[in-house]
């Protein structure tokens, strides 16, 4: 019996180590002056859309659309330390209300959570109902500094979100 356990334990680690290889397999690394993060190899960089502190992807194929479902990444600094994350959090959501005060048909939610790296992320969804516009916003929390991961949907869509994700957990301080 013992050896069936471990027959079947070295087997779960050995899947899930083809999975993590196959995973790396279908990303591409960017390493920017900032940090590192993984991207979907079907996703693009709109070197058009791109400017020196901020970079958007798009699906492979959709990067002359008027309006492609997409992300951008893009470094930023505040007057906060990594331990004010908090107030951080809060000067964002105020700016966020101040910005659809008086707009019908928005809505904002809020969360925070941990990246897979062990970074604080405060993640707000903007919806536009009128427009089925979806934007959500990942914050990643250092020290004085922010990286936004920003994805706008136009048209609902599973993967833009996982892309965004997975972008967000894979992201690396240099």
């Amino acid at each position: 019996m013992k050896k069936l356990w471990f027959i079947l334990l070295c087997f779960l680690c050995i899947t899930g180590c083809d999975e993590v290889k196959d995973d790396r397999k279908n990303t591409n690394t960017f390493n920017k002056s900032f940090g590192s993060y993984e991207v979907q190899k079907n996703w693009v960089e709109s070197k058009e859309h791109s400017t020196a502190n901020k970079f958007f992807y798009v699906l492979e194929g959709q990067e002359q659309l008027k309006r492609p479902n997409n992300i951008s990444i893009n470094y930023g600094t505040n007057k906060y330390d990594k331990e004010s994350h908090e107030i951080f959090k809060t000067a964002i959501l105020s700016q966020l209300s101040m910005q659809i005060a008086g707009k019908e048909g928005i809505e904002i939610q809020a969360n925070g959570s941990n990246t897979d790296n062990g970074d604080i992320v405060y993640t707000f969804i903007i919806k536009e109902t009128k427009d089925n516009i979806v934007t959500t916003q990942y914050y990643i929390v250092g020290d004085y500094k922010y990286i936004l991961i920003q994805e706008t949907v136009f048209e609902q869509s599973e993967e833009v979100d996982n892309v965004a994700k997975k972008m967000v957990n894979s992201f690396k301080w240099k």
